[in-house]
């Protein structure tokens, strides 16, 4: 009966003492996930700050940039709507110049290339394509140019839109020269733009 009371004794001993090897391990199982909750949340909030600085420094990078490109796009945009401006008004005032000097124009224009051609005044049979002209333009314009006989009518130019303004082009072999109310236009835009600009749309245009 003693035995089995010591027997007794020493499982309550080991169970006891079992217990409190578990509960130790418990609590510092439980202390290691609080101490790494807490890392984990320090270093989340460490992470949020800095995502939170990287997008403020973003945001306030492209707010300079916006800034500092505004003034430059507003005077891109001003400047090219004085050149809509400048070119519709130039194509009016080609459109509205009287048919003679239309013509007087072009010969011009081909007098100063005429020379590009080979051959000389001996040309032989030049090949003459036109756009925004009749037929008998076209051919009185060549006629003054290069005079009768050496030159043939070949056809119409390839032309952009329904209206083109006046062209004519000349081949001679492997040369081809052209004269046109267009290129005549840009010849003056290049050497009196901002005259032009001034008188059309004031010395603010100057400026750009």
């Amino acid at each position: 009966m003693e035995e089995l009371r010591s027997t007794e004794a020493l499982d309550r001993e080991i169970r006891e003492d079992a217990r409190k090897k578990a509960d130790r391990v418990l609590r510092a199982a439980e202390q290691s996930a609080a101490e790494a909750e807490a890392k984990w949340k320090t270093k989340l909030q460490a992470d949020l700050a800095e995502l939170e600085a990287k997008h403020a420094a973003r945001v306030a990078a492209m707010a300079a940039e916006t800034k500092a490109r505004l003034p430059l796009d507003k005077r891109r945009l001003r400047s090219e709507r004085f050149e809509r401006l400048l070119r519709a008004a130039m194509e009016k005032v080609l459109r509205a110049l009287p048919r003679d000097r239309v013509l007087d124009l072009l010969a011009r224009e081909l007098g100063l290339r005429a020379e590009e051609l080979p051959g000389g005044n001996s040309r032989g049979s030049l090949s003459v394509r036109f756009s925004g002209l009749g037929e008998a333009e076209a051919s009185a314009v060549i006629s003054r140019v290069f005079g009768e006989g050496s030159w043939k009518i070949a056809g119409g130019l390839p032309a952009a839109g329904a209206d083109p303004l006046p062209a004519l082009s000349v081949s001679g072999g492997k040369t081809t020269v052209r004269a046109s109310l267009a290129e005549s236009g840009e010849d003056l835009l290049r050497e009196k733009r901002a005259e032009l600009a001034s008188a059309l749309l004031g010395m603010e245009a100057l400026d750009d």
